[in-house]
Order: structure tokens, then sequence, then C-alpha cells
């Protein structure tokens, strides 16, 4: 093992923990491990550098004894060995024997409330739940678990897992033998318990033959159809009383004629504001109302729509009044008035064109009335154009994009805009509630039941990626650039493991 000297070595925490040499080990995460003496009891240890720490463990070795407590999981402690077990962050705890709840074996385990053991270790293994006797528990179905049998049945791939079999009683009160299985439904016998019959589709009902209320027959059903609002609609070719024409339309139980209910083409018809009725089309709407081919008594613009007395122009007249010489909320100053335009995709009607002049940089320019206008743009050409702005962007990229990842963006509980949820990383689409998280890469989504099962499975999965953060977060400056340095050299290396340890952790989350 070498020994080197650097800016650390001979410094004096508060804790009077003296710094003596810098070894060549390192820690897994690639943290510096120094040779260090401890201020109460002078003995000499190896850790990485820690201003918070109080002693080389001595401290905890005069804790009171725990023997006959109980923890909140359960597990009885029996007795305090001598023996001591050195934890994670350098200290020393006494070993005590402890008493499995579960499986009833004596295990032995260092003394910690904050984070007591649930059980010896049969909770988490693949045949814990085996091991536990389910007799007298009734299941959602209604079967009732009665006693446990000695026969048990072999399973797993390896073949090394055995569930007993345990002796129930169905619904219908036969009494059968099976492993327990929280789904189960019934015995299996198809005579009892027939299976469910699928509902039938809805049928679209053929309207042919029909006579309205008003008097309209409907002849037949077309093979075409209108799609209205993402619903396909069935065309009939039906019989008009008033006019005793034939038209084309979809099934109306309310309509009332085919669009002639006055008995007259009003083709020729001028308007109160001048708008003439050129033709009628063959083409109706919705409603069962003809379009009509008119022309603009304003700009002589032909245009099509159905007939209303109502209508004043093809959209050409502006219905703003003229705000020369006015100033909008943000000081924008409207100067006169300069022409006028068309409607357009974004405009309904004919707008008016101003001159207006800028309060931020004082240039004149033309555009349309808007109270939110703030400038002439020069504000979002300062604001996302400048150099400060882009050399601010790169900084902050740099700080944030660490070890293949934007750290500042998972760190982040801000919620999308599109975000329908109102929890990060949970979503519903196609009506399934989905849990979805990203790292390195990887991509884990899990379907769930709800949008409360969704949001735990979300919180579950983010425990495992802020030990990352809290990582990260514990090193100093020299550390933090060391270990992007290595990443970087081995980058391949790294996102495969990540992603390993993170599919591991992620695909077992069900709860």
């Amino acid at each position: 093992m070498e020994r080197t000297i650097d800016e650390k070595c001979g410094m004096v925490t508060e804790s009077r923990i003296k710094i003596l040499y810098r070894t060549d080990k390192r820690t897994s995460n690639g943290t510096a491990i120094y040779e260090q003496q401890c201020g109460i009891c002078g003995s000499v240890f190896m850790d990485k550098f820690r201003k918070e720490r109080k002693s080389c463990g001595c401290l905890q070795t005069s804790h009171r004894d725990h023997s006959g407590e109980v923890l909140s999981t359960g597990v009885k402690i029996i007795r305090k060995t001598n023996q001591m077990q050195e934890n994670g962050n350098g200290s020393h705890a006494y070993l005590y024997q402890m008493l499995c709840p579960f499986c009833g074996t004596i295990f032995e385990r260092t003394y910690n409330p904050s984070n007591p053991p649930v059980s010896c270790g049969c909770k988490h293994r693949k045949k814990w739940k085996h091991a536990r006797d389910y007799s007298g528990m009734v299941l959602p179905s209604g079967i009732r678990v009665l006693s446990k049998t000695e026969g048990r049945i072999v399973c797993g791939e390896t073949k090394t897992t055995q569930k007993p079999i345990y002796q129930m009683q169905c619904t219908c009160g036969a009494i059968f033998e099976h492993t327990y299985k929280y789904e189960l439904k019934s015995c299996g016998d198809r005579k009892k318990h027939p299976p469910k019959k699928q509902k039938e589709r809805r049928l679209i009902v053929n309207h042919s033959g029909e006579k309205l209320a008003s008097g309209i027959s409907i002849i037949e059903r077309l093979e075409e159809s209108k799609n209205y609002g993402g619903r396909s609609v069935p065309v009939y070719r039906q019989w008009c009383p008033f006019c005793h024409n034939i038209f084309e339309a979809t099934y109306k139980r309310t309509r009332k004629s085919c669009g002639c209910l006055d008995g007259k083409d009003r083709t020729g018809e001028v308007l109160e504001s001048g708008i003439r009725l050129l033709k009628r089309l063959p083409r109706q709407n919705r409603q069962g109302s003809y379009y009509y081919l008119q022309k603009c008594g304003r700009c002589g613009k032909e245009f099509e729509s159905v007939y209303n007395p109502k209508l004043k122009s093809c959209g050409c007249i502006v219905q703003e009044r003229d705000r020369s010489g006015e100033t909008n909320p943000h000081g924008v100053l409207i100067i006169r008035k300069v022409g006028e335009r068309e409607k357009g995709e974004k405009h309904r009607q004919n707008y008016f064109l101003y001159e207006m002049k800028c309060p931020i940089c004082g240039k004149i320019f033309e555009q349309n009335y808007s109270e939110d206008r703030k400038s002439c743009g020069c504000i979002y050409t300062e604001r996302c154009h400048s150099k400060e702005q882009k050399q601010l962007l790169m900084d902050a990229r740099g700080k944030n994009h660490r070890f293949g990842t934007n750290l500042g963006l998972i760190a982040s509980q801000h919620i999308p805009s599109t975000n329908t949820s109102g929890y990060k990383g949970v979503g519903c689409y196609h009506d399934v509630w989905y849990a979805s998280i990203c790292f390195q890469g990887y991509k884990q989504k899990i379907r769930c039941k709800s949008r409360e099962e969704a949001i735990q499975i979300r919180q579950i999965m983010e425990e495992s990626r802020n030990e990352f953060l809290k990582w990260y977060d514990g090193l100093s400056l020299e550390e933090k650039n060391f270990a992007a340095k290595q990443y970087e050299e081995n980058k391949s290396y790294f996102r495969e493991l990540y992603q390993k340890e993170f599919q591991k952790r992620w695909k077992v989350v069900r709860l």
C-alpha cells in the first residue's frame, strides 16, 4: 500500500480526528481513502474523508443493552453478544441475537431503530410465503382455506421450490386440494361454474322502412357513411313529403324536410345586407339545410354558405374600431392606421394594420392590434439570442449534464404542461394508467390498475434513482470532476452497469 500526502493531510477536524496519509485505495464510487487517527481512543483507521465524523466507531460501544426489546417490525431482541460489526459509515456496533417473527429463526444483527430488520431474510426469499400457514383464510372469490396437508408440489425453473397443498372449500360446497393462490376463483368444475358468456356487441340499428313524425320516409340504407367527431354514421336514401324529392342524408329522428320546408328555391334573392344568392348547391349540412353560392354585396367576393337572412358579409367587414393614437397596456403606441388585411387561418375576419412604436427600442413597425404585445420583438431577441444567455445555457448544461444524464432534470419536481395526472412520470393512455421512469437511456414502463397505484409504483422506482443523486450530492467538487472523468473514459461500461442494476430493481416492482 502506497502512502502519499495532499492538501488534506495534517488536517484536524472539530472532533479531533487527524488526517495522516492518503492511500492508493478507493471506494466503489471512486472516492479516495485516507489513514486517520481517532481523537478519542487514539486508534488508526482507514476510511474516506468526512468533516462530520465524530470517532472511529468507538463511541458506539457505550450504547445501553437493548435485550428483551421488541422492534416495530415484530422482531424480538434476545440478548447482546460480545462481537462487533463495522457499519458502512466506519462506525462499530454490537451484534444482537434476534428472533424472526415469521419462521422463528434466531439470527444476528446490529441494533438500528431507524431501519429495523423485518425478518431474518425469509420474507425476501422466493419461498417465504410458502412457509406461512394460510389455514382459515377466505379468498376474495369466497373460497375458504380449511387446512394444510403434507403434500407438496415442486415448481420453479430450477425445480427447487416446493409449494404446500391446502384443502379448500369452494362456494359451491365442493372440497378440493390446491396450492395457495390469492386469485383462485373456483374449484374448476365447469358444470357448477360454467364460463361467463361474452357480451354481445351493440349492433347498429337499420332504420330502413321507418317513417318519421314529419312524414319523411326512409327508403334504404346505403353503403357509404359520414364521419362526425370520429364516429362513422350511415347514410340513408329518404323521401321528402313536401317537394316529393328523394335525397340522401344521415338518420335524424327530428328531421322536418330535405331543406325545402318553405317549398321554394331561394336562388336569385337578395338579403338586406346586399348579399345575392346565386345558386343552390346539392350539398347539405347535418340539419338538412342547403348550401348556396352567394356574392358579397360589399366586396363582390363569391363564397359558399347556408341560407341565413342575418348574414352581413363574407367576413370582409372589420368588427374592431379604429385605435389610432391609443396605447396598449404594455406601452406600445399606435400611431395610425395603415391598411386592412383579409382573414386567414389565424383570423376569422378582416383586420386593420397599424403603424406602431416600440417602447423598448423606439423602432417603428407595422402589425395588427393586440393587448398582449410588449415590443417589436426585441425583447425575445435580447432574451434568447444574446451572448450572455447562450453562455448561461452552456454553463448550466455543463453543470447539470453529468454521467450521461441531466441531473437537474431528474431532480426537478416540476410537472410538465402536457401531464394529465398531476404527478411526474404517471400518465393515462387509452384508459390505462402507467408509471414510467428513465435513467441512463433505459426506460421502464409498468401498467397499473389505478392512478393511486401508479403514483405509489413511481415513488418506489424513484427511491433507487435517488440513491444515485444522494451519492453525487455528497461528493466534493474535486471528487465530482474525477468521477465524471472516469465515466467519460469508460462510458459504455458504466451505462451497461447502471442499466443492469436498475433493470433488476424496476422489473420486480409490484404492489
